[in-house]
C-alpha cells in the first residue's frame, strides 16, 4: 500500500505526518511524491531562467486584451482581414492555474503573425516589442512547457 502527497509536512512529517503516523502502524505502506507536483516545481524552476522580459511580455498581452473588449474586437478583425475564418482569442494567464502559462503560450505562437500585425498597428509604445529573438526565446519556452506538461 501506499500515500502520494505533494510532501507538505503534514503529510511526511518526520512526527506527526500522516504517512509517518501509517507507517508505525502498518510496515508495508509507502509514501510517494506526487510527480505532477514534482513536475510543476521542476517547471516552474525551470521557466523563472528564462528572461524576466520574455515572462513580463507573456502577462503583458494577456492582461492588454483581458482588460478591453475593445482591444479584442480590433484584434478579431486584424485575423478575419488576414484570411482566418473563425479568430482566436489570446488566453488569460494565470499565474495560479497550473498550466495556464503553457495554454497561454501556444495559443500566442499560433497567432503570433496575427499579434505582429496588431501591435503594429495600434503603435503600441510601452508594451510588446515584437522582434524574431522575442520569437524564438517564446518558442523554446513553449517547447521545454510542452514536453514537461503533456508527455505524461
Amino acid at each position: 500500500m501506499a500515500i502520494v502527497t505533494h510532501q507538505e509536512p503534514a503529510m511526511v512529517g518526520r512526527d506527526k505526518g500522516l504517512s509517518t503516523r501509517l507507517q508505525d502502524d502498518f510496515a508495508y505502506v509507502f509514501a510517494f511524491h506526487d510527480l505532477s507536483h514534482i513536475y510543476h516545481l521542476i517547471c516552474k524552476s525551470a521557466v523563472q531562467t528564462y528572461k524576466q522580459e520574455t515572462y513580463k511580455m507573456i502577462k503583458y498581452i494577456s492582461a492588454h486584451f483581458t482588460r478591453s473588449p475593445l482591444r479584442v474586437a480590433t484584434f478579431e478583425r486584424i485575423q478575419k482581414d488576414k484570411g482566418r475564418l473563425t479568430p482566436l482569442n489570446v488566453f488569460s494567464f494565470t499565474k495560479n492555474r497550473w498550466l495556464s502559462l503553457t495554454e497561454s503560450l501556444e495559443r500566442l505562437m499560433k497567432i503570433w503573425e496575427d499579434l505582429k500585425s496588431y501591435f503594429t498597428e495600434i503603435k503600441d509604445k510601452e508594451g510588446v516589442k515584437i522582434s524574431y529573438r522575442r520569437e524564438l526565446l517564446l518558442c523554446a519556452m513553449l517547447i521545454y512547457l510542452a514536453h514537461s506538461t503533456h508527455s505524461l
